[in-house]
């Protein structure tokens, strides 16, 4: 065997080193494509797995019709999910609890960015994440009040 045939096959393993990483990645990459696909095409809420195929019409008086129009508006979901829910005893949203929690997600995510900067050094970071552990405990015990 020469210095030749040892360059070679070198190289021969550093790019099949290279093909065995493409490939991986490809993989990786078709395992992404077949999650969204099963969610949609960016994710989101995941397909019902029961299609609703059945429809029932009800018929409303004035008054009634207005009543479930303004009842589902406050509620913030639609008249076909308001029927659904109250036959089947599901709970109603409280639409002031969804916001206020939707707003602490808000607030809590920009505190996780800026907690990311590397504006803090460790001791500023410990300091906060123990303030952070006291407000959620002081969260917890009132919420089971």
């Amino acid at each position: 065997m020469n210095i030749d045939d040892i360059n070679f096959s070198n190289d021969f393993l550093k790019e099949l080193e290279k093909l065995e990483g493409a490939m991986q990645e490809s993989t990786r990459k078709e395992e992404i494509r077949k999650k969204r696909a099963e969610g949609g095409k960016l994710g989101g809420r995941p397909v019902l797995s029961k299609k609703r195929e059945f429809q029932k019409n009800v018929r409303l008086n004035e008054n009634e019709k207005n009543e479930i129009e303004a009842l589902a508006k406050a509620y913030g979901i639609t008249e076909s999910e308001l029927f659904r829910r109250s036959a089947l005893n599901i709970s109603l949203p409280n639409p002031e609890r969804n916001k206020i929690l939707s707003d602490y997600k808000t607030h809590f995510s920009r505190i996780a960015n800026f907690f990311r900067n590397d504006v803090w050094n460790e001791n500023e970071k410990n300091d906060f994440k123990q303030e952070l552990k006291e407000i959620i405990s002081l969260i917890k015990s009132n919420l089971t009040r």
